[in-house]
Order: C-alpha cells, then structure tokens, then sequence
C-alpha cells in the first residue's frame, strides 16, 4: 500500500503543478 500512496501522492502533487501552471499561462487570476 505504501507504493501505491506514494504514486497517488505523486501524481496528484503533479496535477497541481500542471494545473498552476495552465492557469498562469492562460492569464487566470491567482487564488
């Protein structure tokens, strides 16, 4: 289970980014 929380972890970290960074580009206020 461990691994399994660290890729889920992982990847949702990684959204995150992704998506602050789409938001940034597109010009979309900050929260």
């Amino acid at each position: 289970m461990a691994r399994i929380t660290m890729t889920t972890s992982k990847n949702l970290g990684q959204s995150n980014v992704e998506r602050h960074a789409f938001e940034v580009y597109s010009g979309s206020r900050p929260r």
